[in-house]
């Protein structure tokens, strides 16, 4: 992101794009590789909605690098493959910060009293 954001494409086209490629290419292949994370982990829940976002960032990505933006453009396209990642992010940060309201640890965790053991 600091690629891209430091060099926009008027400045500096291929530091642009290499940060674009690391974001979208790169970035997305992981992202998809998220939402195949054990469902008892503390994202699981979100594997549903991991692989429907990173599928969808991922098709954007390959469309846009290769010059097949239907209906949005190549600006609307690049934004379809940065976004859900992005997105995400927020999303399992917000999952990972949030308590259990029964104010039960998280499954795998260790107790106070196994760390004394």
């Amino acid at each position: 992101m600091v690629l891209a954001g430091l060099w926009p494409e008027d400045v500096n086209l291929n530091l642009h794009v290499l940060g674009a490629f690391l974001i979208m290419g790169v970035g997305n292949a992981g992202f998809v590789l998220a939402g195949m994370i054990r469902r008892d982990s503390p994202i699981g829940r979100l594997r549903p909605l991991t692989l429907a976002l990173s599928i969808t960032a991922l098709a954007a990505t390959w469309l846009m690098f290769s010059h097949r933006t239907p209906v949005l453009g190549y600006g609307g396209m690049e934004r379809l493959a940065f976004y859900p990642l992005l997105c995400w992010t927020v999303i399992a940060g917000i999952r990972l910060l949030r308590r259990d309201p029964a104010g039960s640890p998280p499954p795998g965790a260790v107790s106070r009293a196994e760390l004394r053991l």
